[in-house]
């Protein structure tokens, strides 16, 4: 096996799906670099802030950003509230997750619940293999 292959194998380990309301969304689980990034991210941008709880949320929000790789189905309407077509479709582009994640928290919540919850079943897994 390939280096290529080695790699592929071990991003779509990573990979899961998520339906909400008839979309579909595909999501990474973070590596620890991934985690490492994020909590950089946030501490550069939110450098005044000294309550651990916001900044953990900002981190939080920050990996599920990062981890998002694509949707279906995600209506317009989603994105952008006061849309007048109501049978539009939003196409996937990065920058428009953290819109999508503002404009309906509950989807946000929702794909945060999965993958922190993934992220530690994954976790649990690589632990018990390291031991072995």
């Amino acid at each position: 096996m390939d280096i290529a292959e080695i790699q592929r194998q071990a991003s779509a380990a990573r990979e899961f799906n998520v339906q909400i309301d008839g979309a579909a969304f595909k999501l990474r689980l973070p590596t620890r670099l991934d985690s490492r990034v994020a909590l950089a991210r946030v501490l550069a941008t939110h450098a005044d802030e000294s309550d651990n709880d916001v900044l953990a949320i900002h981190v939080e929000r920050q990996a599920l950003v990062q981890s998002v790789l694509r949707w279906d189905g995600v209506p317009m309407r989603w994105v952008l509230a006061d849309t007048n077509d109501l049978k539009a479709q939003c196409e996937f582009q990065v920058g428009l997750v953290g819109l999508l994640l503002d404009e309906r928290p509950d989807i946000a919540d929702h794909l945060s619940r999965e993958l922190f919850a993934r992220l530690q079943a994954f976790n649990e897994i690589r632990d018990t293999a390291a031991k072995n």
